[in-house]
């Protein structure tokens, strides 16, 4: 039975003893299996050790710290992290974000995965050494900063010496080399001047956990090798005398000034450089290392699309802005995509800070992967107001700005948009289908909001995207995604049962989609009854021969033929659920 973590706060975090062996084999474990693995990859849990746990927890993040995971792959500790800073639900744009870096370039996509589960516009993924990353530029009131990270997270390789607890096949059974990691060093002096009794040590043994070393580093002042920044101030109107300085115009066309340091600041930078090389000197005979030696940064080899964010008057926003009546208010010069040429197939949108990084730092970073998918264009969508349909990843992002194409559905609803792959809108409540009649086809947003006069109903409110057909309604959700909303509604659904359902569903949709091609034929009708005598003579010439399976035989080629004569008639219908089933397999 899963029990909560008590350290860890507001129950967030839950434990079993259940090897992963036993989940996956055991018959009577298979829906709680199920449960996991449909979380997990719809972004709701993580599973990882609850070692790993305390780290992030110890760092203690809100939601406006710049935070730098310098080893991050592959991402159970960037996915706390990105849970911290987006514990206020109903802002959608936190101010701080997350830079996770890791060295492998293969691994970096797997960290892109755990992190895009999260569907945050506040993560970036990186690709460098860590011993190496460069120092990031942003801009501040039209001048370029340093960056500075709130906090840093170090989750360096280990020895691995807590493998023999979860892999006993060790070679062996031996660990023949220990090296210094949660095991204390032997040199007793060294042991007392680094006051490791501040530190928190975990031993396997203990508690029958993974084994781990964690100590929080404060920063208390500046480096002594950091050299002082100059002042650097808005242009004033010119004075006459020395104190100033006037820049010339950069690239930008902003102009900056740079005050020259008094003579009582000359004087406390002598005695700050003084006092740097007593304490270099210092630390040479103590043994302690000076600044880091640095390393150049290798950028060639690096092959990734790039990160274009779309210009202010960019025609192509034009049609989305109306189509949505998206709000004055909504940021976006944070619109992204991926490529320079051709058609723009997808847009992505990334927090304002990230923003200002990417547009500082593009030929310093090797971004692997930033922003969370909001638009995705469908193919002829132009017929239908919009090119750009919504997506299901980025629509809690979205949603706070869009004034138009909402509709309001209730429970009962939501369990049909979810349950049914295409279903025909008269299987919805009237209150629904008079929504739908009056407002065009195209990409729409379907809401539930919980009715506190129903207690015993889902009680959070839910926010999908959907397609509006001309006699369907349907929800453009992934099916893992699905799985968790019918949980909440108490709606469990086996894998074996899935199946069956989906297979009902599938042929269900085939008929319905046959029926939907009949109603629209609007000229089938007088064709079929000009046929009628024609038929019933070709089939009472045959009928001696074989007068059931003849009439049979005859009625379906008749019926084809009708099928061939009308197709240019109902051209349109098929066409919708061709772009319908097209957009299916994209998502």
């Amino acid at each position: 039975m899963p029990q909560s973590l008590s350290w860890y706060p507001e129950e967030l975090a839950w434990h079993t003893n259940l090897s992963r062996k036993i989940l996956r084999k055991s018959p009577q474990l298979e829906k709680f299996h199920q449960f996991l693995v449909s979380e997990t990859e719809c972004g709701n849990i993580s599973r990882q050790e609850a070692v790993s746990m305390i780290p992030p927890l110890l760092l203690n993040v809100s939601p406006h710290h710049k935070i730098l995971d310098m080893c991050a792959a592959p991402g159970s500790k960037t996915a706390q992290l990105i849970e911290m800073l987006h514990a206020d639900m109903n802002v959608p744009f936190p101010s701080g974000f997350v830079i996770a870096n890791d060295v492998d370039n293969k691994r970096c996509y797997l960290l892109v995965h755990q992190a895009k589960r999260l569907n945050s516009p506040c993560i970036m993924v990186v690709n460098h050494d860590a011993s190496s990353i460069p120092n990031l530029q942003i801009d501040v009131d039209g001048r370029k900063e340093i960056l500075f990270y709130d906090r840093i997270l170090c989750d360096v390789p280990c020895s691995g010496d807590g493998t023999m607890r979860k892999n006993i096949d060790v070679p062996s059974n031996r660990q023949t080399q220990i090296r210094p990691t949660m095991f204390p060093v032997k040199d007793e002096e060294k042991l007392k001047a680094m006051n490791l009794e501040r530190c928190l040590r975990i031993l396997p043994h203990h508690q029958n956990t993974g084994g781990f070393f964690v100590a929080v580093l404060i920063k208390k002042s500046p480096m002594p090798w950091n050299k002082r920044q100059p002042k650097v101030h808005q242009k004033l109107p010119q004075r006459t005398g020395d104190a100033e300085v006037t820049a010339a115009n950069s690239g930008n066309g902003s102009d900056c000034i740079i005050e020259e340091p008094t003579l009582a600041e000359n004087e406390e930078s002598k005695k700050m450089q003084e006092l740097q090389n007593l304490d270099t000197e210092q630390s040479k005979k103590e043994g302690v290392c000076g600044p880091p030696p640095s390393k150049k940064m290798k950028l060639f080899g690096f092959k990734e699309d790039p990160f274009v964010f779309l210009p202010e008057d960019d025609p192509l926003f034009i049609p989305i802005q109306k189509f949505y009546a998206l709000d004055p208010s909504f940021p976006k010069m944070n619109l992204l995509t991926r490529t320079q040429e051709g058609k723009k197939r997808q847009l992505y949108m990334v927090s304002k800070e990230l923003r200002n990084v990417l547009l500082n730092n593009s030929e310093k970073m090797k971004v692997i992967n930033t922003g969370i998918k909001v638009w995705s264009r469908n193919s002829d969508g132009e017929q239908f107001g919009c090119a750009f349909r919504l997506a299901q990843e980025g629509i809690y992002t979205l949603y706070p700005f869009i004034h138009a194409r909402i509709i309001n559905v209730c429970i009962e609803d939501v369990k049909i948009l979810l349950t049914q792959e295409n279903p025909f809108l008269s299987k919805f409540s009237s209150e629904t289908q008079k929504k739908v009649k009056d407002m065009a086809m195209g990409s729409i947003v379907l809401k539930y909001d919980p009715d506190p006069e129903k207690p015993h109903d889902l009680q959070c409110p839910i926010v999908l995207c959907g397609w509006q057909g001309k006699t369907s309604l349907r929800a453009f959700v992934p099916k893992n995604e699905r799985l968790h909303y019918l949980r909440m509604m108490g709606v469990e659904v086996f894998k074996a049962k899935r199946k069956e359902e989906d297979l009902e569903d599938k042929t269900e949709g085939e008929v319905q989609h046959r029926l939907v091609q009949t109603e629209e034929r609007m000229d089938v009708e007088d064709k079929e009854h000009d046929l009628v005598p024609k038929m019933e003579a070709e089939i009472g010439e045959e009928s001696s021969q074989s007068p059931v399976k003849s009439s049979a035989m005859e009625i379906e080629n008749k019926i084809e033929d009708l099928d061939q004569s009308s197709k240019n008639a109902n051209s349109h219908v098929s066409q919708e659920a061709k772009d319908t089933d097209a957009s299916n397999v994209k998502d």
